[in-house]
Formats: C-alpha cells, structure tokens, sequence
C-alpha cells in the first residue's frame, strides 16, 4: 500500500475507479487487460507497472505498434525516469539497451522471447492491444502473449471492445490467470457532427432526425446515382475556417491516404491564410531553425520544405513518410499550441499523445489490401477518442466530412453502431515458421505453441457450441419419436401424404370428370375460339360438358338426356373413393390396382364394325 500511496501521491488529480482496480490487481501479483476507451487514462495503469519493476528490481518491455508511439513513450519516459534507466529498441534506434525499462515495437520483443529473451524481465506492457485483430500484424500480439514465460506479468491496454472477457479467457489457458477491467465510459464527452460539401456543420441529432439539409447527401434515384458535384468532399480550407468560427481548434484532420494528406497541405498553402499569431510564428520559426542546426539535411527534402511552410501557417503534416525528427518537432509544436491543424492518416490515433479538442474525417471509406471498406465502429471511436482533453474542453467534437459517394445511411450506421469483437487473425507466416524452427525444440512442442493461438482458441469454442446445438436438437428428435401419433404410425401417414399429393396434382392437370387435354366451356380462356360441335348446340346442351368435336348425323336420335347429379354431390363421392384407394395403396405390402378402362374405350371395344370382332 505504501507504493500505491506514493504513486498516488505524484498526481494533482484523484484517480479513477478503473486504475484503481487495476493497480490493485498489478500490485498482488495478478497480470490485467484494460478495456477502456482512447483517452480515459490507460497508461497511468502501464506507469504503475513501471514503478512496480524498478521496487522489485525488475525489468519491464513496454511494446507499443508504431515506431513514433515507441519514440514518444521513450522521451515521455526519459523526463519521467532518467536516461539511465530507459531504453529503446525499434528498427530504427537503439539507445541503452539495458535499461530497466524498455520501449520496443512488438516485433523486436516477438523476436527476443523466440531467442534468449530478456535477463530479469517482470513485466510486459502490452500497448494497443486491440491491434491483436489487425489483419496485417496481429499475429504478433499472439505470439508474445503464447511465449512470454508464465512468471512475467502482462499488463494489457486495449480500447473498448466487446469480447475482452473472451480474450482473458484465452490468455488465462495459454499463459497465466489475468483480471479483465472493462471501463466504457469517456472522462470527456464525445459528440458527433456532419459537414456537407458547402462546408456547413449539422448535429448528428438533426442528421439522425432527418432536419438537416446536406449537399451531397440528397436521396438517390433509381438509377442509384446521385447529383454531380465538382468536389467529392469538403474543401479543407473551408471545414478549417468552419472550426475556427466555432472555436474548435486544435483540431486532427484524419485522411486516409499520405497522398490525400500532402493534397490537403498544399491546399491550404494555396490559400495561405495563417492561423497564428506573429509571436506564434515567431517560436515556430525558432524551433524549425534549431531542427536544422542538429540535422542540416532535413531542409534538403522538398518535401519537408512543404512542411515547413505549412507550419509557419499552424498546419502540419504527419504520415509515415515524415521523418521521425521532423514528426517529433510537429508533436512538440502541437502539444504547445503552435500548430491549429494536423493532416494524419489512421495511424496517428494509436496512442500517439497529441491533444485536441476535435477531430475531423474525411470520409468513413478506406482502402485496404483487398479494395474500399467502410470503417467499423472500433475503428471510429479509435479515431474520435482523440477529441477531448481532459479538464480542458468540457466536450469533444468530431465532425465527419460527407462523402458524396457515401450515404448519409451509412455514416448513421457506423456512428450508431456497437463495438465490435476482436476476431483473431493469426496466421503463420514465413518469418515465424523460421523463428519456431529456429528455436529447436521438438515437433510437439512447435505443434502446441501454434495450436494454442487465439484463433484456435475460438474455432474451438465456435465448434463447442455447435456440438452443442446438434445435441440438443438430437435431443429433441428423440423426444419427438418417442410420442405416440393418436392416429397411426407417422410412417403411414407420410406414405399417404405423398400418395395424396400425387393423385392432387394428377388430378389437377387432367381436369376432374374430363379426358386429357379438353376442356369445358366453362374452363376455356376468355379471348379463345372455340368450334361447338354439330348437333349438340340446341337448347339442351351443357355447357359443362366437353365439346364434341364428331359430326353430327342427321338419322341418328339424340339420346334421351340422362338426370345429371350435382357437381357437389359428385364432388363428394369422387373425394370418398379416391381417399379409400388412396388408404389401400398406403398399407404396406398392398399393390395399387389397375386402372380400370375408360367406358369410351369400353364401348369402341364391342362396337359393330370395329376391328377385330
């Protein structure tokens, strides 16, 4: 308790039930997940894990997905705990790897715990752990959560998905038990708002309500294609000014592609309006020229040149084509004030500390390896959590810019939908089969390490509750066959379902009392001729009758009219006898009788004259 105290003791602010829970949990001993939304203060759970492994004398990797988060976290951590007790190791630096406390990406710890691993390590921190869903690299996250030895503790940060019980459920099996927080709500309210194409900014709510009147979200036709416009989303310029009328800057202009990203930037130095004031860009000017008194060779890049510029303006630019140096130089200019607006793409939103009071999309559609998707709601609220800080702004604010080739329908979709669960996409790549390979232990034992995944973890549970489903439905089955049909044998009655079914639809294209293709007057088409035959259109024909198609003979006698039964009461003695052969053909071992012949047949047979007699 006495180091909870001090930790506690290093903050101005109280701290939140969920840390609270958490730090508890870290300080018996116990590994933790911490669900929580972007912004709600994960990391101060992650410096409690630190403070824990320099009391204990161990050592902590803390495993971040980008090499600018695992820079950031380095200085962050260096102010905090002195150069001599933090490192880092990405793929582009390495500095003091044998700190106490090490920043990496997760792919350098992937392939240390495949190797010797670390001396005296205690603690891993797992950051953005709900990048395990990513399809590209979420392999990773399973790999070290599946080798990472069982008496270090795991300190996992997620943002808020739906199945992290689910997910500490697996890691308890695979690894070690682990204590599931899940904490949903936002320390700074969040609110959502549309910009049209004209730039004007409407309230989710007026959208949602149908009040609002967008341009470029006007109904489709039936040809599914809306209007024409010259411009497919708002003009940043534009949106820009529309935020800083309404005083929500600083602001983070999401943009899904770096090309998309430098467009914008070049937009706005067309326009050149400044969003500074001249002190203002008097200490951006200052820290630019300090940049390039350390490296003189970033001025050499136009492309950085552009940046520059554009920060003389209070407008930045950040994708993974900077330079880290130069990126820092915006997260610092951004973190003082000193830079309105940032041109990012979706990698900024993962922990990268840059706080703002609104964020802007443009658009909801990305491109990914397999073609144009729509973002998912994870992915949003990843984006959006960025809005907001904390005893600063009492409301955060992001404003999705209307693609006109997007529906307002969609965008209600994702605004209003439910997290998602993290699905497991593991999948054993080269480089992994080489690193397992490489370990040298038996075939069992690659064979275990690879079926203990997350993926597999979930198959499995997927294939539990079908197994289940088809026991219950055996269940039933049996319970159906063991009721006792008042009426019969169920078997019965299907062989006479179908024999009736059968004589139906015999019936039904021979016509009932008539021969194969004829038909009563009655049953004719309107519309069609018919040829009556001679002699039987006198006042005594029927029209119910077939029509004889003979010609009448003038010597013969018309044949007394025979008193006809009415069609109902045939109907019915023709339903009687059809039931009861329709009952003998359904006993088994019982031969369908033959058909008897027809009485015209009957008659030709004995006619006078007729062949054969």
């Amino acid at each position: 308790m006495e180091l909870l105290e001090q930790f506690r003791a290093r903050y101005p602010f109280p701290l939140d039930d969920f840390q609270l829970e958490a730090i508890r949990a870290i300080e018996g001993g116990q590994s933790v997940i911490v669900s929580a939304p972007t912004g709600a203060g994960k990391t101060l759970v992650a410096e409690f894990a630190i403070h824990m492994a320099l009391a204990t004398g161990k050592r902590i990797a803390y495993t971040t997905p980008l090499k600018a988060l695992s820079n950031q976290k380095f200085n962050d951590f260096t102010r905090a705990f002195g150069a001599e007790t933090v490192g880092i190791l990405t793929g582009d630096v390495k500095v003091n790897p044998h700190g106490r406390v090490l920043v990496m990406t997760t792919e350098i710890l992937r392939n240390a715990l495949y190797g010797s691993g670390l001396d005296d390590l205690g603690y891993i921190v797992l950051d953005e752990c709900h990048y395990m869903g990513d399809e590209a690299r979420g392999t990773v996250w399973e790999e070290i959560i599946v080798n990472a030895p069982t008496d270090v503790l795991l300190v996992g940060l997620s943002a808020t998905v739906a199945n992290v019980k689910e997910i500490a459920d697996w890691i308890s099996i695979v690894h070690r038990p682990i204590v599931p927080i899940f904490h949903p709500h936002r320390p700074v309210p969040l609110s959502y708002a549309v910009a049209d194409l004209a730039g004007e900014i409407h309230e989710i709510a007026e959208v949602r309500a149908g009040r609002a009147r967008l341009v470029g979200g006007e109904p489709r036709g039936p040809d599914d294609r809306g209007r024409w416009y010259t411009r497919r989303v708002v003009d940043p310029g534009v949106l820009i000014d529309g935020l800083e009328t309404r005083g929500w800057l600083p602001a983070i202009y999401f943009i899904f592609s770096r090309v998309g990203c430098e467009r914008a930037t070049d937009d706005v130095l067309a326009e050149g309006k400044s969003l500074l004031t001249a002190a203002q860009q008097s200490d951006v000017d200052h820290a630019i020229n300090e940049l390039i008194h350390d490296s003189p060779t970033v001025a050499e890049s136009l492309l950085n040149q552009t940046v520059f510029q554009a920060l003389r303006l209070g407008v930045g630019l950040h994708h993974a084509g900077i330079l880290p140096s130069l990126k820092r130089l915006i997260e610092l200019l951004f973190e003082r004030g000193l830079c309105r607006v940032v041109f990012a793409t979706e990698t900024m939103s993962l922990g990268i500390h840059m706080p703002a009071r609104s964020v802007v999309l443009q658009g909801l559609t990305k491109r990914t390896d397999r073609g144009f998707r729509s973002l998912s709601h994870n992915e949003l609220t990843q984006m959006a959590g960025r809005a907001g800080r904390r005893g600063i702004d009492p409301e955060g604010k992001c404003v999705i810019a209307l693609d006109a080739r997007d529906g307002v329908e969609d965008l209600l979709r994702v605004v209003d939908g439910s997290p998602e669960p993290i699905e497991s996409q593991f999948k054993l790549g080269y480089g992994s089969a080489a690193l397992l390979l490489g370990t040298g232990a038996p075939p069992e034992a690659l064979r275990r390490r690879i079926e203990s995944s997350f993926g597999q973890y979930q198959n499995l549970k997927r294939i539990r509750e079908l197994e289940a489903e088809v026991r219950t439905l055996e269940a039933a089955l049996a319970e159906i066959k063991r009721y006792e049909a008042p009426c019969g044998d169920f078997q019965r009655i299907g062989r006479y379902r179908r024999a009736r079914q059968e004589a139906e639809a015999r019936r039904q294209a021979l016509g009932r009392g008539g021969r194969r293709g004829e038909r009563t007057v009655a049953e004719a088409e309107t519309g069609r001729l018919a040829r009556p035959a001679q002699g039987r259109a006198g006042p005594r024909a029927d029209p119910r009758r077939p029509l004889d198609p003979r010609p009448s003979c003038a010597h013969r006698r018309a044949p007394a009219p025979r008193r006809r039964r009415p069609r109902e009461e045939r109907g019915r003695q023709a339903d009687l006898l059809g039931h009861a052969a329709l009952l003998r053909a359904a006993r088994p071992g019982t031969r369908r009788p033959r058909a008897a012949p027809s009485r015209r047949r009957a008659r030709a047979a004995v006619r006078p004259g007729a062949p054969g007699t």
